[in-house]
Order: C-alpha cells, then sequence, then structure tokens
C-alpha cells in the first residue's frame, strides 16, 4: 500500500526514522571543500541553481547487501492504455524500504545509514518520461509522473504505485525508471564501481493518450517543474519539494534531540538549519 499524505502529523506518523540517527536533523557544519566553492552550502531545501553539501556519505553496506531493483509491471515492450488507471510494481533488493524524510526541509542533510543487517535504509521512487527521440537523452527537468514510494514493503521487496487514468496525455514511447534513495532522499551508495545497476527503467507504448499537448513534457511546464519528492495528484507537479499530494512536506516536527555526528572532521563553522531554510527554499519542482 502506498501512503499519501496528507498532513505532517500524518506524514511524522507513517514514516520511519533509522535507529542510529540519535539526534536532531540539522545542517552539517560547512567543510572546508564547500566554503572554497562559489556556491550556497545545501540547507536541506532542495536549492535548484545549485549547493554544495557537507554531509558525509554515512555508511556503506558491503558488496552482499548492494541494492538492486527490478520494474516487473507493466511489462518493458508492453502497450498500456491511457484511459486506464497503470499499476506499476517494482521488487527491491537489499533496501529497508519505509524510511523517508521531509524533502522540504531534511534534503541531503542526513548520512546514508544501516540498519542491523548493513542494509541500506530508504526508499524508493518511480518517474515516468515520454520519450520524443530514440537517440537523445530526455531533459531529467520534464516528467509525466512522479512519486516516492514511502512505504514499508510488507514483503520486505515489492512496492507499487497506481498512475491514475489521464496522466499520460499523449500516444508514443515513454520510459519507467525506479529512483532508489537513502533517507534524506540521496542516491544510494554503493561500495564498488563493478556492479549491477541499483535501479530499472522499461519502455512502453501509451495508447489513447489523446495526442494533445502534454503540459508536462517537452516545454518543462509541469505546473512548478521538477518535484523533490512526492508527485502525483493527476500529474498536476504542484510544485513543492516533498509529499505532493494535497501540497504537503515528507516528515513532520523533527522529533530529534542534538546532531549525532558530533564534531565536524572537515572543519570551518557549523550553521543549523533554521530560518535561512524558508529564505532559501525554491519553487521545487
Amino acid at each position: 500500500m502506498l501512503v499519501l499524505f496528507t498532513s505532517r502529523a500524518q506524514a511524522q506518523a507513517d514514516t520511519k526514522v533509522p535507529d542510529s540517527i540519535n539526534g536532531q536533523i540539522e545542517q552539517s557544519p560547512d567543510s572546508q571543500f564547500c566554503q572554497d566553492q562559489n556556491l550556497p552550502p545545501e540547507d536541506g531545501t532542495q536549492i535548484q541553481g545549485g549547493s554544495c553539501s557537507s554531509t558525509p556519505q554515512g555508511a556503506i553496506p558491503s558488496t552482499s547487501r548492494m541494492v538492486s531493483s527490478l520494474i516487473f509491471e507493466p511489462q518493458s515492450g508492453s502497450t498500456v492504455d491511457s484511459s486506464k488507471d497503470l499499476t506499476v510494481k517494482v521488487d527491491l533488493r537489499n533496501l529497508r524500504t519505509g524510511f523517508f524524510s521531509n524533502a522540504q526541509e531534511q534534503y541531503y542533510l542526513v548520512p546514508q545509514t544501516l540498519d542491523g543487517s548493513g542494509t541500506i535504509e530508504g526508499h524508493c521512487h518511480i518517474t515516468i518520461q515520454r520519450l520524443t527521440s530514440s537517440q537523445a537523452a530526455p531533459d531529467a527537468r520534464n516528467f509525466d509522473f512522479f512519486k516516492g514510494l514511502n512505504d514499508e514493503a510488507p514483503d520486505g521487496r515489492t512496492l507499487s504505485v497506481t498512475v491514475p487514468a489521464g496522466t499520460l496525455t499523449q500516444d508514443g514511447e515513454y520510459r519507467i525508471c525506479s529512483l532508489s534513495g537513502a533517507f534524506t532522499h540521496q542516491p544510494v551508495i554503493m561500495p564498488v564501481a563493478q556492479r549491477g545497476a541499483q535501479d530499472d527503467c522499461i519502455r512502453v507504448t501509451v495508447a489513447d493518450g489523446g495526442g494533445g499537448n502534454n503540459n508536462s513534457n517537452d516545454g518543462g511546464n509541469n505546473g512548478g517543474n521538477g518535484n523533490g519528492a512526492n508527485n502525483n495528484n493527476n500529474n498536476n507537479n504542484n510544485g513543492n519539494g516533498g509529499n505532493n499530494n494535497n501540497g504537503n512536506g515528507g516528515a513532520g516536527r523533527n522529533p530529534f534531540g542534538r546532531n549525532p555526528f558530533g564534531r565536524n572532521p572537515f572543519g570551518g563553522k557549523g550553521r543549523r538549519n533554521s530560518g535561512r531554510s524558508a529564505r532559501r527554499r525554491a519553487t521545487l519542482a
């Protein structure tokens, strides 16, 4: 079951927090590297113009715990009817799901964490884009559907999401991809370079889309463009960084105490994620 957040209180109740997070989620002290860059520090608000993150990469799993995923519904190469709901199912190997932070305020603020068995604690997303060329990669800012699967997989591996009828408004070829992330949404970090892919993409052909103008494709008109975490609402990308159902973020009030990461190993002055987050908050896609 996919949980659709309708309030910050609901978000706090329905998402899990890694046991290893023993203090307040806050912006890490600026590393010397970031102090030397001409970029603002990452403050958890998904700064669209570029930023520098001083958050440590965190705990990295062993090779036996590397993440792998497979989208098995719909079948790759199949034709789907856009006038009907589309169910997308993904099998996730070595990802402890259900860990999903507030993407509006805590984006990239916590290092990657592992559970007691050495498995990454995080979540998955499904994103769908229409392909206008078989040889040119699409613009990542343009998408037709994006949804964070922030619930825990009932069987420990399988998650699903329903794409509402009418979301894919143009006939043609689309790609459906999974995006695996750690608790605060950074792509999962693996221990070795030579490995299988951690995410999966399939191609499908959409029929009965009406062939009309698609405001979320090719022009980047996603009603706010590029949501950072959950976005459903029948393809109305409402421009916020967390769960975009009814405009709410991910997790709610921060239940944590002090920063568990201790003194900054990189040097530099610390900055707390306070009122500046609101000032820097982008109009997120």
